[in-house]
């Protein structure tokens, strides 16, 4: 590809905008399974309620606007997620086959995306028990699929992530952005017992907010709700599983110290279709959808809120433009910042990583994500966006 389309390879402003366009293509596409979860679990109207209230989560909307894998990611988790239902129903290899197909391309994008594989068991087990169908021919019949499960999302991963073979030495690394062992480095060392409860109020509230306020109470509504006894046993199952495993995963990922609101992306199709869930029941109750009316218009609110920082131009094109109008002849350009110095853009333009700010005269321009103290060697500092200019 790179010899027929050069383009994409020699100009990474292209890049950005290709990576930005398929998250919010699969962040908008999401809406799909997440309507299909809904009505098979529950009902159409709780597939409607889930498709609605997923449209217009605040920090969904706002990342289906950045060029991040989190989008796809979630896309592929809530497919992986409705085919494993269907599959507990059913107990067919198609529905086995497309679960494990999705798992091992989530799994391809981001590792931690096989820990979620664990909800097929789940809902396998509680489907068995409430049908009264467990006996040796279905367990030997189930064993079998479950490791055809496993091989072809085995087989999938390595598709998707072919540098697991081609790559062996990069991928089995502590290399920068690439090796795997130092993606497990950096988000391992859980927090310790006394920092623990203290960071996982901090997630608890991120997730409050990144998911607009009303959807963390509501998904504790429903919890509460499945607990009455009026309630369908499959209806109960599918909502104590769900949140068990949103639960779940989110007290193992806030033990790590590197955590951030995308982490918890994958699990944000569990809270809001069980959240669409107990909506139905207060309209059931109360006899009124002004409740759903309400929340729609909150969250719906919020996300424009999110959205409007991207009327701005893109900081990487305000500073590349502030660079080549200001650059004097025989300086040099300097970056400070990871982000930074991993952006092509910055390194094709022949800028240098700054090392000691010493080493820099006074025609130098210094870009940068944070301000630089002053220093007899700073003339200025002017806000650009995200960055800085000595």
């Amino acid at each position: 590809l790179e010899n027929i389309f050069p383009i994409l390879w020699n100009d990474p402003f292209v890049f950005y905008f290709i990576t930005r366009f398929l998250s919010a293509l699969f962040g908008a596409l999401t809406i799909i399974p997440i309507y299909l979860m809904g009505k098979e679990m529950f009902s159409r109207r709780v597939g409607l309620i889930s498709a609605a209230l997923f449209s217009v989560i605040p920090y969904h909307v706002y990342i289906s606007h950045v060029g991040v894998p989190d989008p796809l990611l979630l896309f592929f988790v809530t497919w992986a997620i409705y085919f494993s239902y269907r599959f507990s129903k059913s107990l067919r290899y198609r529905d086995i086959i497309l679960a494990a197909i999705m798992f091992g391309i989530a799994s391809g994008i981001k590792y931690n995306a096989i820990i979620l594989s664990i909800i097929l068991l789940l809902f396998v087990f509680y489907q068995l028990k409430v049908s009264n169908k467990i006996n040796i021919k279905v367990l030997k019949d189930l064993f079998v699929k479950l490791i055809i499960f496993g091989f072809i999302s085995l087989f999938t991963l390595l598709l998707t992530t072919s540098e697991i073979i081609t790559n062996w030495d990069i991928f089995w690394s502590y290399k920068y952005g690439r090796g795997f062992l130092w993606q497990l480095k950096l988000n391992s060392g859980p927090l310790g017992l006394n920092e623990y409860p203290q960071a996982l109020m901090g997630q608890l509230y991120r997730i409050f907010i990144d998911t607009g306020i009303v959807v963390l109470p509501l998904f504790g509504y429903s919890i509460y709700r499945a607990f009455r006894k009026n309630i369908l046993k499959e209806e109960k199952g599918s909502v104590y599983i769900m949140a068990g495993t949103a639960i779940a995963f989110i007290l193992f990922t806030s033990r790590y110290s590197h955590a951030t609101s995308h982490y918890f992306l994958s699990v944000y199709s569990l809270l809001i279709v069980v959240s669409a869930w107990g909506i139905n029941s207060l309209i059931n109750m109360w006899k009124s959808r002004l409740v759903l009316l309400l929340i729609l218009a909150l969250l719906f609110t919020l996300s424009i809120y999110n959205s409007l920082i991207f009327l701005r131009e893109d900081t990487r094109n305000i500073a590349l433009k502030y660079y080549e109008n200001s650059k004097e002849q025989n300086s040099q350009t300097y970056i400070k910042g990871q982000d930074l110095s991993e952006a092509d853009v910055m390194n094709n333009l022949n800028m240098k990583k700054i090392k000691n700010m010493l080493e820099i005269n006074e025609s130098d321009v210094v870009l940068t994500q944070t301000p630089i103290e002053n220093n007899d060697k700073i003339v200025l500092i002017e806000t650009i966006g995200n960055f800085f200019r000595k």
